[in-house]
């Protein structure tokens, strides 16, 4: 009196059934904090890029000096050889998160700027508070946009003359 049984009963689909919509639900549930988690994370490998190209400019203006004194590079050398002005720093640093690609950019003006969300800008200034683009530079600002606000923020050499 016993029967071969092929396939499935209702309860066993039932209980797949069962599994897999929880499995769904809650990723679709989490999907929203982990956007929100990739957005910080990307935010602060931007503070870190920054950070890390003042850190190196400041170094470049211990370094090298100029007949007239100790100069920040100058927004000709940004553009024409910027890795002699990083001088072995990892080249990471000018790339914004999840890009391949160079984004530091040299300012074309003196008014505060404003960078798109995956680009940094590097403005350096005389001493008569001009775009520098011939040493002695004596100060610096570089900017970037915060993904989570959308806000721009900016970081200051040491030295402010």
């Amino acid at each position: 009196m016993s029967r071969l049984q092929n396939g499935f009963t209702i309860v066993e689909v039932l209980v797949v059934v069962v599994v897999i919509s929880i499995l769904v639900a809650s990723a679709w549930l989490l999907t929203p904090s982990y956007d929100a988690y990739m957005v910080k994370a990307r935010d602060a490998e931007r503070v870190s890029d920054t950070e890390g190209l003042a850190r190196e400019f400041e170094r470049y203006y211990r370094v090298h000096a100029s007949t007239s004194g100790a100069s920040y590079p100058t927004t000709t050398q940004i553009t024409s050889s910027l890795s002699d002005v990083l001088d072995g720093a990892p080249t990471e640093i000018t790339l914004a998160p999840e890009k391949t690609y160079g984004l530091l950019a040299a300012s074309s003006a003196t008014v505060p700027q404003y960078p798109g969300l995956y680009q940094y800008v590097y403005q350096p200034f005389t001493s008569a508070g001009t775009l520098c683009s011939t040493a002695p530079c004596v100060r610096f600002t570089l900017y970037y946009r915060e993904e989570k606000t959308n806000t721009v923020q900016r970081v200051e050499s040491i030295r402010q003359q």
